[in-house]
């Protein structure tokens, strides 16, 4: 199974990239402007298409701080396969029962992004990938950039400081491209409901159907030791 959801912040008024002289200022005037995710219950439209082949599904996806939860749903919206990335990742077939705890780094093997759990998280949720170390004014508005982990990484944002685009470098010739549009206001934050992603093998088209935005999150779904003795989910 493939997996893949994505989620960013958005909107206010119309702002002038030159009025950020530095990083400070505009990631203030992000949190401000577009409001902070930092939770998430959402339900989405997936296609994915990597390698030569093709894939669309429903997916149920849990944020909560850096932790997540996928599952995979058949087309009675029930689970199919559960992935925690929380202290390692987690993964679940249902239908077997068969369950294991894996490395963070196989995350990939199942998402076919070549990304770390917490990188994959931010991705998916257009957040940025850590502290920005520059702020440049070209283009129709702000971009941002900085390394974190050994990972470069670029956003570019709109007039209103909406993430449009993400770019990260992992120190390999591949790169990791994802676009953010038609933002909603969701409980107060902002988010992408169409988001488009593409690696050297791989491309993901997500639309989201509905969302809670910092919302509470019960422990116990974000547990991945527990994951195999706990059975099926209930993500959304």
């Amino acid at each position: 199974m493939l997996i893949l959801i994505i989620l960013v912040s958005g909107c206010a008024y119309t702002v002038q990239p030159t009025q950020y002289s530095s990083v400070s200022s505009l990631v203030a005037a992000m949190g401000k402007n577009t409001g902070f995710l930092t939770s998430m219950k959402a339900l989405a439209s997936v296609s994915i298409h990597a390698n030569g082949r093709g894939a669309e599904f429903p997916e149920g996806i849990v944020l909560d701080g850096d932790a997540m939860r996928l599952e995979t749903l058949n087309i009675f919206y029930q689970p199919v396969l559960i992935i925690v990335c929380n202290d390692g990742v987690a993964v679940m077939d249902v239908g077997t029962g068969a369950c294991g705890i894996s490395p963070a780094g196989m995350l990939d093997r199942y998402t076919r992004v070549d990304a770390e759990p917490v990188l994959f998280e931010r991705l998916i949720t257009g957040r940025l990938i850590g502290k920005p170390d520059s702020v440049s004014g070209a283009g129709s508005g702000p971009t941002l950039s900085g390394v974190h982990d050994g990972t470069r990484w670029t956003a570019e944002l709109d007039g209103e400081l909406h993430v449009v685009s993400m770019t990260v470098r992992q120190g390999r010739p591949d790169q990791i491209l994802c676009r953010y549009s038609d933002y909603a206001t969701v409980d107060g934050a902002a988010l992408p409901m169409r988001v488009a992603c593409r690696s050297a093998n791989t491309r993901i088209s997500l639309h989201y159907r509905k969302a809670r935005v910092n919302v509470p999150i019960a422990p116990a779904l974000m547990d991945a030791q527990g994951l195999c003795s706990a059975g099926h989910g209930e993500g959304r």
